[in-house]
């Protein structure tokens, strides 16, 4: 859902489920990902089909970020990335 605020800025929901398991790189929900409450003890993990290697919190920030531009129509550049 998209608001407009009072100064003229926009906000958008985006739904953060599954952000700190999606891999940011590639979108895979890979079987190496943390899964669970034991899970979230586990701060950075590697993704089991592309190789990279993620920070939870921040992995979570990348996709928050992807699924608002892509909703928004908004481009990323692979400096953004």
């Amino acid at each position: 859902m998209q608001r407009l605020l009072k100064h003229g800025a926009w906000l958008e929901d985006v739904s953060e489920s599954y952000t700190t398991q999606t891999c940011s790189d590639g979108g895979a929900l890979p079987d190496s990902r943390p899964k669970g409450v034991a899970g979230l003890g586990i701060r950075s993990w590697v993704c089991s089909q592309c190789g990279g290697v993620h920070d939870r919190d921040v992995n979570a920030a990348k996709n928050i970020l992807n699924k608002f531009r892509s909703r928004a129509g908004h481009g990323m550049t692979n400096a953004e990335r």
